[in-house]
């Protein structure tokens, strides 16, 4: 009876084993096609350099008693590439989208509040053209990617 429980723990320890390696496997996969879907994280990094050009921007409107505005556009701005890179750790592809889909809204909003503080001439054209080229530029790239990733099944 003994050599039987032995037999039997040894193939419930193999099956584990064989489960375990399995997920592993698909989870590399899983990272790997969201590897291919970002660019190898080119919207990572250029999310990233906007929400720094965002704090600056930021930074300066607080400076200037424009503390609302401020406030307003660095959570916009800089909420972009914290949920792309949340998407990186997405637990399956529903997460990865829905956490780019917001990083798009937030796109959309971050232009809503580069227009309006071009248009109140509180910052300059300049500044509010190369924001907002930035920005259609990442929103242009997160489309894409839920394109694909919509469409991948």
């Amino acid at each position: 009876m003994l050599e039987g429980q032995r037999e039997r723990l040894a193939s419930l320890s193999r099956t584990a084993l064989e489960r375990n390696v399995k997920c592993k496997m698909q989870d590399v996969k899983l990272k790997e096609d969201r590897g291919k879907i970002l660019m190898g994280n080119a919207i990572e990094e250029k999310s990233f350099e906007f929400a720094v050009k965002i704090v600056k921007i930021a930074l300066e409107l607080k400076s200037n008693q424009h503390y609302e505005l401020g406030s307003q556009i660095l959570r916009s701005g800089t909420s972009i590439g914290a949920n792309v890179a949340e998407a990186q750790s997405a637990q399956s592809k529903k997460d990865f989208v829905s956490k780019l889909n917001i990083s798009l809204k937030e796109a959309n909003e971050t232009e809503y509040w580069l227009r309006l503080l071009e248009a109140t001439g509180i910052i300059t054209l300049e500044q509010s053209k190369s924001l907002t080229s930035d920005v259609r530029e990442l929103r242009y790239i997160l489309i894409s990617i839920l394109k694909s990733s919509k469409c991948a099944k």
